[in-house]
């Protein structure tokens, strides 16, 4: 094990940012497209269902997901005042 990894500015941190972003960004892209009712045929109870049960999903996934980008920024910010 690398002794870099336990400083806050070692490869770990720039791992769990990168890996942070990449999760969120699917979390929302996955998000986004199940709830468009766009392309959906709005008469089908089941595709409302779906739907519905999407939003639930991103009702109980938003706090977490707002805790890890404060997490990141702060983490990020920390990084900027290093100049790193």
């Amino acid at each position: 094990m690398n002794a870099k990894n336990n400083e806050l500015t070692g490869p770990a941190m720039i791992n769990y940012i990168t890996n942070s972003l990449n999760e969120f960004e699917k979390f929302s892209g996955d998000a986004k497209n199940n709830i468009n009712i766009k392309n959906r045929n709005t008469d089908d109870v089941f595709e409302l269902l779906s739907v519905k049960e999407n939003l639930h999903n991103i009702k109980e996934r938003k706090d977490k997901y707002f805790l890890e980008l404060d997490v990141v920024e702060q983490c990020l910010a920390h990084l900027h005042d290093l100049d790193i």
